[in-house]
């Protein structure tokens, strides 16, 4: 399923506060790799679901973005965007949501996350770069802040949800989520980092 996505937002590689190098499991992260040349900046482009889109967007301004940024919900296949990234020629970013894309209701909560439910979808998604050998930032959860995003602490009168959608239980699934996704480890020292930050 190809997710529709907003034509308008421009995502630069400056958002380092949200992004990760993802690397395979057989290796460490390297941040460096997907550093640009001293001096310079990468900028990119989301998404729209189509080739056609970024080709446009490339024809317009002259320019080649060396970003895509694609929107996913959680547990959604990444085969049609890795032709979209291969085709276009640019370094892949993932921002990756609990939302369904149709209906935007929670596929999972955070402290599902935190708590190791949805593990089987983050390896399969470092496997995915891993095998590909192509690395890639990744964006999860991003723009907590905003009150329509089901993984938001807050609601859009400005209250606590609490309970599975505390801050403390997102900043524990975004912590889990960096940690599986980047690899390099052990199953063994992944376990230690995660019982270290009270998580199973």
């Amino acid at each position: 399923m190809v997710v529709r996505m907003p034509t308008r937002r421009i995502a630069t590689a400056a958002c380092a506060a949200f992004l990760f190098a993802l690397a395979g499991l057989a290796g460490p992260a390297t941040g460096a790799l997907l550093a640009p040349p001293k001096g310079k900046v990468y900028t990119g482009v989301s998404d729209n679901g189509t080739l056609k889109g970024f080709e446009n967007f490339t024809e317009r301004i002259g320019k080649h973005p060396a970003i895509l940024q694609t929107f996913h919900p959680w547990g959604n296949d990444l085969e049609l965007a890795y032709r979209r990234w291969q085709n276009a020629g640019v370094r892949p970013m993932l921002h990756i949501s609990t939302a369904d894309d149709e209906t935007r209701t929670e596929l999972i909560s955070p402290r599902d996350i935190a708590r190791g439910k949805g593990d089987d979808y983050l390896i399969e998604v470092n496997r995915f770069f891993a095998e590909k050998r192509l690395p890639a930032y990744i964006r999860p959860l991003a723009e907590p802040n905003r009150c329509l995003n089901p993984y938001s602490a807050v609601t859009c009168s400005g209250r606590l949800k609490g309970g599975a959608h505390s801050t403390g239980w997102y900043r524990k699934a975004f912590q889990r989520i960096s940690m599986i996704l980047r690899g390099g480890t052990s199953v063994n020292r992944l376990d230690s980092r995660l019982r270290r930050l009270g998580m199973r």
